[in-house]
């Protein structure tokens, strides 16, 4: 009984762990990047909306096999990052993961995007963006970390790319941003 008890408790410490970790990025994605693709003209200070896909587009391109690919980037991507951040990314981003204090998450169905005038109607205070985050990868110690960002801000306007965090002196810190796409 005590073994799973301790079990138990090390599960929701590594957990939890997870979700912090998970919040920080995501935030810190939402600072440098998103925030950038708000129009000045709209009054932000009752707060923002943003719209992200459930599952990137980019992605479905994706498999382990592009490991090679990513190490010629950073060389110090672990292979443990990589293959958890392709596992990861067989299920849908879930709303709980991206939540950030004060913004407003709308999550859209890839097959069902409604247009950009619906979303503006609906969504006064709208980063005028779509945009595609991934599920988190992280190394055995979950100290490195690999998450894809992409934006689309309407037609040949938009990108993406591979975002390596490291734990660093009590913080996430983007390390390397690898490009995926861009129009």
């Amino acid at each position: 009984m005590k073994k799973e008890i301790a079990i138990f408790i090390l599960l929701s410490v590594c957990f939890l762990t997870y979700s912090q970790n998970e919040a920080e990025i995501y935030t810190k994605i939402y600072k440098v990047y998103i925030e950038k693709l708000k129009p000045p003209n709209i009054d932000y200070s009752f707060g923002a909306t943003v719209t992200v896909l459930k599952r990137p587009i980019y992605m479905s391109k994706l498999d382990t096999n592009a490991y090679a690919r990513f190490r010629d980037k950073y060389d110090k991507l672990e292979k443990k990052t990589f293959n958890n951040f392709i596992i990861e990314n067989q299920s849908e981003l879930h709303f709980n993961k991206i939540a950030v204090k004060g913004i407003e998450i709308v999550m859209l169905e890839n097959e069902s995007v409604p247009s950009w005038k619906d979303i503006i109607s609906k969504y006064p205070n709208w980063i005028f963006s779509i945009i595609e985050l991934s599920n988190i990868g992280f190394n055995e110690k979950a100290d490195q970390a690999l998450v894809y960002y992409g934006f689309d801000s309407g037609p040949g306007v938009g990108g993406g790319f591979y975002l390596v965090f490291e734990y660093r002196g009590r913080q996430w810190k983007c390390i390397r941003v690898i490009p995926g796409w861009a129009a």
